[in-house]
């Protein structure tokens, strides 16, 4: 493969996008936000391999096309059938909140969906969970995991189920880390030094999550709350409550961490 399409120019469009490009593979981005896709171009540590679209329609010669927008189901099947009309390139679609079975069966060729889930933030990274769904074609699955391969990621069968299997597992972590801080058990800085240095981890959640953004992060929880109803994948209070005030993470300056502002 020489070209990869990526809708979506937020954390998980950036984190394919910086894979492909050091991999030696040709990026195209679209996004609704045309300064944030030129911004997240500038930002490749090879720029001369990326380029970006105004239009969907423009990806057309993509090698494979990689849906990254927001956990928001009728956005993603808006973007999922505007991108069939692209050639018989392999879709990937990034949820981990919906199974690839719902959102094949929107389509007119189910065949060539196949979900890539990735978790830019987490410590060790270099894992992609591939998810069949029920209409996904022997070969396009095989394509997806020649894909997670050649970007360094390690690919790793699961069942085509809500939440994905690293979902299922960390949610119900970074919620109880939240809820902690919320109940004044110690400061943001304390909790993450206490899961760095007491449970081995590289980096704080609480900065995780900052660095994802809160605003994903409960998108997130609640479409894959909404699925499981899973008590302990609930999104905290706090959560919504700092993304209502527009607290959101690295990206406004201010979550569980006031960034100084550039």
């Amino acid at each position: 493969m020489t070209t990869v399409g990526i809708i979506g120019a937020g954390t998980v469009g950036s984190y394919f996008a910086e894979a492909c490009t050091a991999a030696g593979i040709a990026v195209i981005v679209a996004d609704l936000d045309h300064d944030r896709a030129s911004s997240l171009v500038r930002s490749l540590p090879a720029p001369e391999r990326a380029s970006t679209v105004g239009s969907i329609t423009n990806l057309a010669r993509c090698d494979v096309l990689v849906e990254a927008v927001p956990e928001v189901r009728a956005v993603k099947i808006d973007v999922l059938t505007q991108l069939i009309a692209c050639g018989d390139a392999l879709l990937v679609t990034s949820t981990s909140a919906f199974t690839v079975t719902e959102l094949g069966a929107t389509l007119a060729q189910p065949e060539r969906l196949v979900g890539v889930h990735v978790m830019p933030a987490t410590p060790h990274g270099h894992l992609a969970e591939i998810a069949a769904g029920s209409c996904s074609g022997e070969a396009y699955v095989a394509k997806a995991r020649m894909l997670a391969t050649s970007l360094g990621w390690a690919p790793l069968n699961v069942r085509d189920r809500p939440g994905r299997l690293t979902r299922r597992l960390v949610l119900p972590f970074f919620h109880q880390v939240v809820q902690a801080l919320d109940d004044g058990l110690a400061s943001a800085a304390d909790i993450d030094r206490v899961v760095v240095l007491g449970l081995g981890h590289r980096r704080g959640p609480l900065a995780v999550l900052d660095s994802t953004g809160l605003d994903d992060q409960l998108a997130t929880s609640e479409a894959t709350f909404d699925a499981v109803h899973d008590p302990a994948i609930a999104p905290p209070p706090l959560l919504a409550h700092l993304v209502a005030a527009g607290q959101c993470g690295d990206k406004t300056g201010a979550g569980f961490y006031v960034k100084k502002q550039q």
